[in-house]
């Protein structure tokens, strides 16, 4: 939207001009998504950030999704199988979560959340909300500048260390979704800059989701299983988290976990990789019949983004070759808690940390 465009919708929030809200506001746009815009202004000294859902989005995305919807039923009357039940979850929940990003008191609440989540990393900034200027269309926040994480040159200029900046990106993610089972769902390279003092800045809070108990304790088992290279627990977590189905070819699973890996281990360019990632997913769904529960479907694409991301600054990244000794450090304690939790389990406990804990590399798939 023109700055013109943008006073006038934001005057029409705030009922009065915009010079008796800011101190300061620059027509020129920091930043501008699907759904909302961001700009600069300065309030009662502050350099805050503005934020405005675009007053034509709401009807747009109605339409949107309506259109979606009729899709997705169709295709599913007509060639009902595992990919289109697949398809339907991720639009339903997709739907679900650009629903939430137009009620900015949700993202209100989502900063909070995630600010006392993060309170005790000091290496990651949340931005204060000012509420005596905010409210369901308007969220206006602390001004936290920095630089992409995937601008190469910018961050090579600045002197920061890359395999540092991913190490704590994937640990920070591990901790956020595995262990406090509430994370920030959308890590795009516009909503996650690095400060001048290597800080983590985290922004854009419309998609915070969550993780129950269980469905976390089960990924764990099964993270810990590809930790030790342990196939069998590994395959036993897809179905305990009901991607796959009681009673599918246990055999064939372990085909498609080993071609997955393979496809990790092969050097390909993140975009090469993710394609033939999915070409086996569909291949393997429509085969054998996958799920996608709906809990799982921005962990997947969060786990996809961060991979893209980290792929920029080291090509040929892959979470699954790279990413595991930052995610173990971030696991560890998560694990154990969880291993002595369990009834009767104690000495087994006793030795799976010491295997968990005992190896300062990780035994990645071997």
């Amino acid at each position: 939207m023109s700055g013109k465009a943008a006073r006038r919708t934001l005057e029409a929030i705030y009922g009065t001009r915009l010079e008796a809200v800011f101190d300061r506001f620059d027509d020129e746009a920091l930043a501008a998504a699907s759904l909302a815009q961001v700009h600069y202004a300065v309030w009662q000294g502050q350099d805050v950030a503005v934020k405005f859902v675009r007053p034509d989005i709401p009807a747009q995305m109605a339409v949107d999704l309506k259109i979606a919807g009729y899709v997705i039923r169709q295709l599913d009357r007509h060639f009902s199988n595992s990919l289109t039940r697949m398809l339907s979850t991720a639009i339903a929940e997709g739907s679900k979560g650009m629903a939430q990003e137009l009620d900015l008191t949700t993202e209100m609440e989502n900063i909070e959340t995630m600010a006392r989540i993060l309170a005790r990393r000091e290496d990651v900034t949340v931005p204060l909300v000012y509420p005596e200027v905010s409210g369901p269309q308007v969220i206006v926040m602390e001004y936290c500048p920095g630089v992409k994480f995937t601008d190469v040159e910018r961050l090579q200029a600045a002197g920061f260390d890359f395999d540092d900046l991913i190490a704590r990106l994937v640990r920070l993610y591990a901790e956020m979704i595995f262990v406090a089972g509430v994370y920030h769902a959308d890590p795009h390279p516009g909503n996650i800059l690095v400060g001048d003092g290597g800080q983590l800045i985290l922004l854009d809070y419309g998609m915070v989701c969550r993780l129950s108990r269980e469905m976390r304790a089960a990924i764990l088992d099964a993270v810990a299983a590809g930790l030790h290279g342990d196939r069998e627990r590994l395959v036993d977590g897809l179905y305990e988290t009901g991607i796959v189905a009681p009673g599918t070819n246990r055999r064939r699973i372990h085909a498609f976990i080993e071609e997955i890996i393979q496809l990790h281990r092969r050097g390909l360019d993140a975009q090469n990789r993710m394609l033939g990632v999915g070409l086996a997913i569909e291949r393997t769904a429509r085969e054998l019949g996958l799920n996608l529960p709906a809990e799982l479907v921005y962990v997947f694409r969060s786990l996809s983004l961060l991979e893209g991301m980290a792929a920029k600054l080291r090509p040929g990244w892959s979470l699954i070759e790279h990413g595991f000794e930052p995610m173990q450090e971030a696991l560890a304690p998560q694990y154990v808690k969880s291993l002595l939790s369990r009834e009767g389990l104690l000495n087994t406990a006793v030795d799976e940390i010491r295997r968990f804990l005992g190896h300062r590399t990780v035994r990645r798939f071997t």
